[in-house]
């Protein structure tokens, strides 16, 4: 009976529901992640605007979306521009939760540059509250985390931030280290901006030790690189003022602020136009023309007044309440010291409101989120179990392939494994085959060497026998020519010839040279049989080597007294000292012990 098909034409219909559906998700996706990157960029542009409100209000918003987190970068940046609000606002523990949440992620995500940045955010909030010895601990941890990443913009950065924190430990050598290293990185990238900024530190702290010579060479030299950004450049013109405030140049330092102004008039940031009139209502106080000095702290408040900086209004307050008192007009000192006072009051307020406030928030955002996520809950439903649907679907079909794939793979793998195991069989009967030839060889081998050593042993013998009877027989011819030498006529040339005969017998007869020319031969059979000899016993006699080799071929010991030229007993005498010698057992048989060797 034929199988029923499944029905492809309808999977193939859900599979594209289903990747349509994924296309249109991450599109959403994408736009609204763009949409966060631009709230978050909008409020990093207000704040460095100082428009603090607004800035508040986009970090705020976009930290509200709870997508943010699928775009880690733009979430630490939203978190650290929360954080940079918070320590405006004087709340730096916030700060410091803010700053420590966006390390978090920055390190999960491996986003080196944000974390270096980071560290140096954090850094620089310890060394404000004067918690130093953590402040360089950061800093170090960000200098050493961008050298080993080769993040040398942010290496620079962090290395301004060491050098300001010695500066604050009045260690302004060390500071000067951080600095030039920072010069360094700036040489070695080109970067103008790197040079303006390291210019200015350098020319601070130099500033800070006295050496306003070598600060004036550092400004003018920042000023000379002509930076396209006039803000920064009204920076750099105001800082070098301060240079001439601290020689009480005041005339000087005038000159330079107002070239600062000028350049600060150029830009739409209205704060740092504020901060410098307030700079040079300071300036005319010091010089004693208080009319001037309040004209310039009017135009500063009315500038601040427009700004989130309530601190610039406290401070021009409180320089207006100085400028009468220096003219004693006291009355007028304390209605400005009131306002003064109010001021301040009012900032201190505002910062605690702010505090409940950013609870209360905390708690709104919390349900709202909290809503959001059973909404999302809800409508998903549906979708998700379509999804599931689909996903079973294709997980069925997938498993039924594979499970066709594995059976053809395990019965493929059946018949392969049983070609291999055949292989292997007759491998291995060859194998065993080869072995045994091997066996056989080396057994004949092994007969081969015996009858050999055999062999060897009874032509040594033979030898050292056959020697002992030509000496004997020497030895018996040496005394029939001794016998026969004073019958002979005393023939001078004859009795010379009878002299050579028995002088070549006597050659033939030196039993040391025989003992020599066997032992060589010896040497040959049983290579190291003397080695180990003495090994067992180093004081041996050259008589105890001799009969130990005799022993060694198996010579009765009536072929060793022959040999020797010993008695039968003695032999016996000799083998009891070479045994002593040997240091043997009693029940220990020498002959057998020799043959082991």
């Amino acid at each position: 009976m034929r199988q029923p098909q499944p029905d492809y034409c309808n999977m193939k219909h859900l599979l594209a529901f289903i990747l349509l559906s994924g296309f249109f998700q991450q599109g959403l996706v994408a736009q609204n992640s763009q949409k966060l990157e631009a709230m978050v960029a909008a409020g990093e542009k207000a704040f460095h605007t100082h428009q603090i409100s607004l800035a508040r209000n986009h970090f705020t918003k976009a930290l509200a979306d709870s997508t943010i987190k699928n775009n880690p970068s733009v979430y630490i940046k939203a978190l650290k521009g929360v954080g940079h609000l918070h320590n405006i606002k004087g709340m730096y523990d916030r700060g410091f939760q803010q700053y420590l949440k966006a390390l978090v992620i920055a390190q999960k995500t491996n986003d080196y540059p944000q974390q270096g940045v980071l560290f140096g955010d954090i850094a620089s909030l310890y060394a404000h509250l004067q918690n130093f010895q953590k402040a360089l601990e950061y800093a170090n941890k960000g200098l050493d985390m961008a050298s080993k990443r080769n993040l040398p913009k942010i290496e620079k950065s962090l290395l301004t931030v060491q050098g300001s924190i010695y500066t604050a430990l009045n260690q302004p050598n060390k500071a000067l280290d951080s600095e030039q290293k920072a010069l360094n990185i700036a040489k070695t990238l080109r970067d103008t901006v790197m040079f303006v900024k390291t210019y200015n530190n350098l020319a601070n702290i130099y500033a800070y030790m006295g050496d306003y010579s070598q600060a004036k060479q550092y400004f003018f030299k920042a000023i000379k690189l002509q930076h396209p950004d006039s803000e920064r450049m009204a920076h750099l013109q105001s800082n070098l003022s301060n240079v001439y405030i601290r020689q009480q140049k005041y005339d000087s330092s005038l000159v330079y602020l107002n070239k600062a102004i000028q350049l600060a008039q150029k830009q739409p940031v209205d704060w740092v136009l504020g901060v410098m009139y307030n700079k040079m209502a300071r300036i005319y106080h010091l010089k004693k023309e208080f009319d001037t000095s309040e004209n310039y702290y009017q135009k500063s408040m009315a500038i601040l007044r427009k700004t989130d900086d309530p601190l610039g209004a406290v401070q021009t307050y409180q320089g207006i309440a100085a400028n009468y008192a220096a003219q004693k007009q006291f009355e007028k000192a304390f209605e400005a010291h009131k306002r003064f006072k109010t001021a301040s009051d009012s900032l201190y307020r505002q910062q605690k409101l702010e505090r409940i406030n950013g609870l209360e928030q905390s708690y709104v955002n919390a349900q709202k989120q909290k809503t959001i996520t059973q909404l999302e809950q809800k409508t998903t439903l549906q979708g998700r179990l379509l999804l599931t649907i689909g996903v079973i679907l294709v997980l069925l079909s997938t498993v039924f392939i594979l499970i066709v794939h594995r059976n053809r793979l395990k019965r493929a793998l059946l018949e392969h494994k049983s070609e291999l195991l055949a292989k292997e069989n007759a491998f291995n009967k060859s194998e065993t085959q080869r072995l045994e030839m091997e066996q056989r060889l080396r057994q004949k081998e092994n007969q081969q060497l015996k009858f050999d050593l055999d062999y060897k042993t009874r032509e040594l013998t033979s030898s050292a026998l056959l020697s002992y009877q030509n000496v004997e027989v020497l030895n018996n011819i040496q005394e029939i020519v001794k016998d026969l030498k004073p019958k002979l006529p005393k023939n001078k040339e004859l009795q010379e010839e009878f002299g050579q005969i028995q002088q070549i017998i006597k050659n033939n007869t030196h039993i040391e040279k025989s003992w020599d020319r066997f032992k060589l031969h010896f040497d040959e059979v049983h290579p190291l049989f003397f080695d180990q000899l003495v090994g067992v016993s180093s004081n041996l006699s050259q008589n105890d080597l001799r009969l130990s080799a005799y022993i060694r071929l198996n010579m009765s010991n009536k072929e060793i007294g022959q040999l020797l030229n010993i008695e039968f007993s003695s032999v016996q005498m000799a083998k009891y000292r070479l045994k002593k010698k040997l240091a043997l057992a009693k029940d220990c048989n020498l002959n057998e012990f020799i043959q082991q060797l």
